[in-house]
């Protein structure tokens, strides 16, 4: 088990991830574009922690992002089962009073996301910097929220609640749902859209939030939804197709181009041969890796890529990745003092890294793993020049560093 303390072992999984039984876009597409990546973060690692998939690395913006959704459904639920229209209706006031106003919502969440990263091994360390950062961003999260909610209509309701509070995956009548789980039985895809309006008539519009800048996947994953909700046999047993489509994004409204039969039946057989795709990839094991730089370069599983460190083995330039730091591979040598070690590099080579640097560590790195012949990968981290001319890398509280071990691979042989 991991010692708590951030130093996590490059391990190659226990039991490596089979291709789901049920695809969703986000899978689909993390696959599509790196089929090691997606099985490295799904795979099974007993002896660093007992949660499912690789301990996830923390994405400010995305953990941003995921309390701003929350909040939001959140909020929005809660004007829909006062009967509010939207953020404006007179009865808003009264309901978001009641909640404690958006602050005390996103203190919530903040809260909720905290407790849930708290048995996550690789955010040790980080937890406290990450958790006073959310603290400081309540003001514009706030502003996200209010965008995002002033954009939005709320139906006057005959149901309003969570698309799947009930144990049982129900027909949805006249009302407004949140976070509904919409499935193709046959084609085995599902996906949670994070809001449907569905008027007497049984037309529905389907919303999903955005937090981020827009990108062309946005349209795709909202179409998958249109598909999904129009073979819903539980959800849509009409199979009415989507009234509209709509990306609301917290500075922009986006109607997306509702698909008619035709495109739907072209989109479902484009899925069915991602599918087969997919599941051919994954008989692999390990799957393949498709190195380059706009896969690698925010890929938080890199460190256990043999491929990936393969390539900056041999200066590749993969491993520079200018504002983001700089990859590498040392081994410590000596200590020079307290909490400062002089070290060899092996990885990269032939890129212009030092072949000697030395390395600053925090207090709180344990001696056990601090030691002659230890073989570190530290990940995105700068290179600076110190006090006395030596290039010297700092380890900060945000900066990963992981052991390789005797078996471990590529380096530090």
């Amino acid at each position: 088990m991991s010692n708590g303390l951030g130093l996590l072992p490059i391990a190659l999984p226990k039991a490596w991830a089979s291709s789901p039984e049920w695809m969703s876009f986000s899978f689909a597409h993390d696959a599509g574009e790196c089929p090691r990546r997606a099985a490295l973060r799904r795979s099974e690692y007993p002896e660093i922690w007992q949660g499912h998939g690789y301990p996830p690395s923390c994405s400010f913006a995305g953990v941003k992002g995921t309390i701003v959704h929350e909040a939001l459904a959140k909020i929005s639920s809660e004007l829909a089962k006062g009967d509010c229209a939207s953020v404006n209706d007179p009865k808003a006031f009264s309901v978001l009073k009641e909640l404690g106003g958006y602050s005390a919502v996103l203190v919530s969440q903040i809260r909720i996301w905290i407790a849930g990263a708290d048995g996550n091994p690789r955010l040790n360390r980080e937890l406290p910097v990450i958790e006073r950062r959310l603290e400081r961003s309540i003001p514009e999260m706030r502003v996200v929220v209010q965008k995002l909610l002033l954009s939005t209509r709320i139906e006057p309701v005959v149901e309003a609640h969570n698309g799947n509070s009930t144990g049982f995956r129900h027909e949805l009548h006249r009302g407004t749902y949140f976070e509904v789980e919409v499935r193709h039985e046959s084609l085995r895809w599902k996906g949670f859209v994070d809001f449907v309006d569905i008027d007497a008539a049984g037309s529905a519009i389907l919303t999903d939030f955005k937090t981020g800048q827009p990108k062309s996947s946005d349209e795709d994953q909202i179409r998958v939804y249109a598909l999904l909700w129009a073979r819903d046999v539980h959800r849509n047993p009409q199979r009415h197709r989507a009234a509209k489509l709509i990306l609301q994004y917290p500075n922009e409204t986006k109607q997306v181009d509702s698909p008619g039969e035709d495109a739907l039946a072209e989109l479902e057989q484009k899925l069915a041969d991602v599918t087969l795709h997919i599941r051919d990839q994954f008989n692999n094991v390990p799957p393949p890796a498709n190195v380059s730089e706009a896969h690698c370069l925010h890929c938080d599983v890199r460190h256990l890529c043999g491929e990936y460190w393969e390539n900056i083995s041999k200066g590749n330039p993969l491993s520079k990745h200018n504002d983001h730091g700089v990859d590498c591979e040392i081994t410590l040598r000596k200590k020079l003092a307290y909490s400062t070690w002089d070290t060899g590099t092996s990885f990269p080579q032939n890129s212009g890294l030092p072949s000697v640097v030395a390395v600053r560590f925090p207090d709180s790195f344990p001696d056990e793993d601090l030691h002659a012949g230890a073989c570190l990968r530290i990940m995105e981290t700068r290179i600076e020049t110190g006090e006395s001319g030596v290039p010297i890398i700092t380890i900060r509280p945000t900066t990963e560093v992981f052991r390789v071990l005797s078996s471990g691979g590529s380096g530090c042989k």
